[in-house]
């Protein structure tokens, strides 16, 4: 899963910049007191983080779908 590698380091640091990026947004954080969302927030920041280095384009309704089934 890239732990061991230190990849989760970037992990965490693209979460700390997205709520820092949306510290004021209400939606936002009420959408972080739903369960889950959490984990969400890493999967999507780790799949953005993949994107950028396979070069392959990332679907967020598709994560997004995945959340609500």
């Amino acid at each position: 899963m890239g732990f061991d590698l230190g990849c989760a380091l970037i992990d965490q640091r693209l979460v700390k910049m997205v709520r820092e990026a949306f510290a004021g947004n209400e939606n936002f954080a009420k959408a972080l007191d739903e369960d889950g969302s959490q984990e969400m927030l890493r999967l999507l920041c780790r799949r953005m983080k993949e994107s950028q280095f396979t070069g392959t384009g990332v679907r967020l309704q598709e994560l997004q779908a995945s959340r609500t089934s």
